[in-house]
């Protein structure tokens, strides 16, 4: 956030939300028990984040409290868009309400 493109970029509100102190994060997540969390965690990806995360958020800072479910897959902060199990997973929670994929065979 606080890298000048993406201030450039996106704006500084953005810029600013993404901070944990904002008051943003403050806010009620509505339908939180309809809600999921999908949290990439490659390890010790990033030395400056303490503990296991995906390369830009630390896992503890990528769910909340009341969510229906939570799953962890091995992809980074990009990847995580891409890859074709989280693809299934949100397929499966939006029909299912939980994260249950079944691994893929072939």
């Amino acid at each position: 956030r606080h890298w000048f493109l993406f201030e450039m970029v996106m704006g500084k509100k953005a810029a600013g939300q993404l901070a944990t102190t904002d008051k943003f994060h403050d806010q009620a997540i509505p339908f939180v028990a309809r809600s999921g969390t999908i949290v990439g965690d490659i390890g010790e990806g990033n030395g400056s984040i303490p503990g296991r995360d995906d390369g830009t958020v630390g896992v503890g800072e990528a769910t909340f409290e009341g969510a229906a479910a939570s799953v962890r897959v091995p992809y980074g902060h990009t990847t995580i868009l891409v890859a074709d199990l989280v693809l299934r997973h949100v397929l499966h929670f939006l029909a299912n309400g939980d994260f249950a994929v079944r691994p893929k065979r072939g």
